[in-house]
């Protein structure tokens, strides 16, 4: 779980207030901790994904970021699955033209395979990277989604 430490960084950033901070951070230390030990499974809300956000099946959500402003909505949504990349990498590229969206960036590296693109028309904008796990670990899968202009409603 290479992502935990963002995550339990992200957990305590919020966590406790400015009263008894050294005890408050302690034993909000120890919860996120206990929390953590049991693989972090149901704390993250995925039912605001918009329907173009690939999902590998199977897949645990280490962490979901939403933002709007206005019409435009986005986010980063991350999560791991035990399947090998090459197969998680073959679904987001299918995904990606069932979205209509045209791959216009792909990088790829011995650590894994980036993917980028837009549907101009529907105002999405959609950057997909892959990372195979080492040593059983599962795949780490991050996705940056967007959708601006009045298309953004009910992302």
């Amino acid at each position: 779980m290479r992502h935990m430490p963002v995550v339990l960084a992200l957990l305590l950033t919020g966590c406790g207030s400015n009263d008894n901070v050294a005890d408050s951070a302690s034993s909000d230390a120890a919860t996120v901790a206990d929390i953590a030990a049991q693989g972090a499974t149901g704390l993250v809300d995925t039912s605001n994904l918009p329907d173009f956000v690939p999902v590998y099946e199977g897949a645990t959500p280490i962490m979901n970021m939403t933002s709007q402003e206005g019409d435009n909505r986005g986010g980063v949504f991350a999560y791991s699955v035990d399947a090998p990349a090459a197969d998680v990498i073959a679904f987001n590229r299918a995904a990606f033209e069932k979205a209509g969206i045209e791959i216009s960036t792909e990088m790829s590296a011995p650590g894994g395979l980036s993917l980028g693109g837009q549907n101009k028309d529907k105002g999405l904008t959609l950057f997909v990277t892959i990372t195979p796990g080492e040593n059983g670990e599962p795949t780490s899968v991050n996705v940056s989604h967007s959708r601006s202009g009045a298309a953004g409603k009910g992302a």
